[in-house]
């Protein structure tokens, strides 16, 4: 009998160390939404410091308020990706209410923050599936 319990309790460890795929999918897809915030973060900072222009302009050109909303997606878009990176769960929900904020601010605003279909259509995508593997991570959770 001991021999038994001394053989099944490392695989009893094994199986509480193991990842649910649900998990494990979701840690893949914060990792990629952290590399594309990390570069949305920096492409921000090289408009801030005026090495790359925004729809053509470059910072001084811009109004008052768009000039506020790339100093905001600067400094967010790095705090997100490390976030997301650190598989933390206030990194999910910041990119979130980020992903959220941005379609919600280029229907209430276009002038002020101008973006194209396909980007809106992207971002939608993306919090179509956040919202699909967190609901997925629950149910399996669960059983």
């Amino acid at each position: 009998m001991m021999g038994q319990s001394g053989l099944s309790a490392p695989g009893h460890a094994a199986a509480a160390r193991a990842v649910l795929p649900m998990q494990r999918w979701q840690e893949i897809y914060f990792r990629v939404l952290s590399a594309i915030m990390l570069g949305l973060g920096l492409y921000h900072w090289a408009v801030l410091i005026q090495v790359v222009p925004l729809y053509d302009n470059t910072l001084l050109s811009m109004t008052m308020v768009q000039q506020a909303l790339v100093i905001a997606n600067s400094v967010l878009s790095l705090v997100v990706a490390v976030g997301l990176w650190l598989l933390a769960s206030w990194g999910g929900i910041l990119w979130l209410v980020y992903a959220c904020a941005h379609v919600l601010l280029v229907f209430a605003a276009p002038r002020i923050v101008p973006a194209s279909t396909t980007e809106v259509l992207l971002y939608l995508f993306a919090i179509a599936v956040y919202l699909i593997l967190m609901f997925l991570k629950g149910r399996e959770a669960r059983d």
